[in-house]
Formats: C-alpha cells, structure tokens, sequence
C-alpha cells in the first residue's frame, strides 16, 4: 500500500486522517449473545419448540400405530403358518392312515406266520 499512498502524495498518517474526513465510520453494535437475554424473555437453548406433552403424545401414537402394524403382520403371519401346518396335516393325514392300516395288516399277517410256524 505504500506504493499506492506515494503516488497519491500521502504518507500512512495522512491516509489514516483522509479515511476519517468524511465524518465517523459506523461500526454495528455487538451482537448480544444469548446468555445476555433480560431475565423475563425465555433463554432460547432451554426453551423446546415444542411442549413437551405433545411431542411425546405424538410419538406415543406413532409407536402404537407401529406397534399395530407388528401385531397385524405377526397376525397374517400366524394365519399362513396355520394354513400351512394344516395343509401338511391333511396331507399326511392320508397318508399316515393308510400306513396305519397297512402297519396293521403286517401285524396280522406276522401273528398268521408265527400261529403257522408254531402248529408246524
């Protein structure tokens, strides 16, 4: 800045005094830090912006609705697991019944074999 200031035929005083013709320079006031609030205005990091109730009212409903929405998919769930557990029952149903007679005949016939067997 020297440079400029001699060309202009100013030394750093003269340049400091030219800055200060026109009158005072302004300078904001200082921001108030939010600790300086007056007492009766409510401290702005202590304050919610919400009331507390309803927040937790809120979050109370959402918790139920995704409480429901559990119970209503493990309900669904449950539905199709008995819905299969039957359709397997049914199907072995048939299935172990004629085994059952089959497992009965066997034993009738190894009773007839050993009667045979014995009387010979």
């Amino acid at each position: 800045m020297p440079n400029m200031l001699s060309r202009l035929g100013m030394d750093t005083k003269e340049a400091f005094l030219h800055r200060f013709d026109k009158g005072p320079i302004y300078v904001p006031p200082p921001r108030p830090s939010y600790s300086q609030h007056h007492p009766s205005s409510p401290d702005i990091n202590k304050t919610p912006l919400f009331p507390r109730e309803s927040y937790q009212a809120a979050r109370l409903t959402k918790i139920e609705d995704m409480l429901q929405e559990y119970l209503r998919n493990q309900e669904e769930s449950t539905k199709k697991m008995e819905r299969r557990i039957d359709f397997i029952h049914e199907s072995l149903g048939n299935k172990s019944e004629v085994l059952f007679k089959q497992v009965i005949k066997l034993d009738e016939d190894i009773k007839k074999l050993r009667e045979d067997h014995d009387r010979s």
